[in-house]
């Protein structure tokens, strides 16, 4: 194993180790969280959490997932051995899915991430759109036939400048080239695949962060953006005002840097997300990680009221968004 392999997979334990003890319930915040009644829209956006970063998003005449992950294998899996998609878990997360998928967005390549995503796409026959590198990797398992693949910013070298605008039919997604969360000032398992890996990802360091990406989505006549952590300050342009903000606050970085994300942003509302210990099964309910701070993330945000614009989902209870 090579020294940046062995740096990585020391960070990705040290992570591991503190985001697998588990913290309170969301109840703690009962006041945040906010649902309404569980039926399709006919105007607005249904936001369902589904865990981790990932989001059912429905309008009334699209279906949109992003990063869907519901396998949750327990930390020694990450460390040592394979990491495989557990099928149990997934049955039981779709089972609240309707009968068809648009798109699957995917912000980048780790397993939290990425994992699941085959098989979900395999199953629903929505479309992957994701980052150069996490769709050679999902090309690698030969699960997915090409025309499922949309890879974004294939760009050789994006900056944080970098983005790009696909329509798909009533959907149109803006991906915004970003940066990973980092631990003590170093990469959690970086890397970029330009072609699909001989051997397929089996363990953790090799599902690889790729190309960050963040989330433009708009449909239903709304505007959502969606990041898994860290947002530099946003160069590109066309970007605000957003109607909802869902920002990936799982490490001490992004809950540094969400005033700055939320001042450019400009939403109505803003969606704290990555928070919960995804070591456990979601049928076992919302736990937040010790690693999480979501009292730090409201002093961060002075004059958002809990419950109101600043909100929390729990797992599969939707909210509208009008």
């Amino acid at each position: 194993m090579t020294l940046p392999a062995v740096r990585s997979l020391l960070l990705a334990a040290c992570f591991g180790l503190c985001t697998s003890c588990a913290g309170p319930g969301i109840g703690k915040f009962k006041d945040t969280v906010v649902a309404d009644v569980p039926v399709s829209p006919d105007s607005g956006v249904r936001v369902t959490y589904l865990g981790v970063n990932g989001y059912l998003l429905q309008s009334s005449d699209a279906t949109v997932l992003v990063d869907p992950f519901f396998s949750r294998p327990p930390l020694r899996n990450y460390l040592v051995g394979e990491v495989t998609p557990n099928k149990s878990r997934i049955d039981w997360a779709m089972r609240n899915f309707p009968a068809t998928v648009d798109l699957i967005l995917v912000t980048h390549g780790h397993i939290d991430h990425l994992l699941d995503v085959p098989i979900i796409a395999q199953r629903t026959g929505a479309r992957i759109v994701a980052s150069p590198t996490s769709c050679n990797l999902v090309k690698s398992l030969k699960q997915v036939p090409d025309w499922q693949l949309v890879p974004i910013l294939t760009q050789p070298n994006p900056t944080l400048a970098s983005h790009e605008t696909r329509q798909f039919d009533s959907v149109t997604v803006q991906a915004l080239y970003t940066e990973h969360d980092r631990l003590c000032g170093a990469e959690i398992m970086p890397g970029r695949k330009t072609e699909p890996p001989e051997t397929p990802p089996r363990r953790a360091r090799d599902w690889v962060a790729g190309e960050p990406l963040a989330f433009i989505i708009t449909m239903g006549g709304k505007r959502i953006f969606v990041s898994s952590g860290m947002v530099q300050a946003l160069q590109q342009r066309e970007v605000t005002p957003v109607d909802l903000a869902i920002t990936g606050v799982a490490l001490p970085d992004p809950r540094r840097s969400l005033a700055e994300t939320v001042k450019i942003l400009k939403p109505k509302y803003v969606l704290p997300s990555h928070q919960d210990n995804f070591f456990i099964p979601a049928e076992k309910g919302f736990r937040f990680s010790a690693q999480s701070n979501f009292p730090e993330v409201k002093r961060n945000l002075p004059g958002w009221e809990p419950g109101k614009n600043l909100i929390l989902l729990d797992y599969f209870r939707p909210w509208t968004l009008y």
